[in-house]
């Protein structure tokens, strides 16, 4: 998917830029800004996942919060891909917490 949007800074679209990988380019007060949406996993196929994992992170053990998907701090987590020239799959897909998350080499990369 790419999302392209080109207009004033006053008209700015709210974006979640975190899961995507964004060009921007600014001019005369303008700005343009393309969007890709990279790699994302389904919703069932996070929920698999996190049910497999029991609700821990599966590289360092700690408790994690369903409720805390995305951001940091104390039980917050991601779903990481395993292995980024792989697909979207399940078997893919590894629950992690945000400071394992952090030490990945593709932790924020598009």
């Amino acid at each position: 998917m790419l999302y392209v949007y080109t207009g004033s800074f006053e008209n700015l679209p709210e974006i979640e830029y975190k899961r995507f990988s964004t060009k921007i380019t600014h001019w005369h007060g303008w700005v343009s800004i393309e969007i890709h949406n990279y790699m994302a996993f389904s919703s069932e196929t996070v929920k698999a996942a996190w049910e497999r994992a029991g609700g821990i992170c599966e590289r360092c053990g700690k408790q994690l919060v369903w409720e805390n998907r995305g951001r940091e701090g104390r039980g917050c987590w991601e779903a990481h891909h395993k292995n980024t020239s792989k697909g979207d799959e399940l078997s893919n897909c590894e629950i992690l917490c945000f400071d394992c998350h952090k030490k990945t080499d593709s932790f924020g990369r598009p």
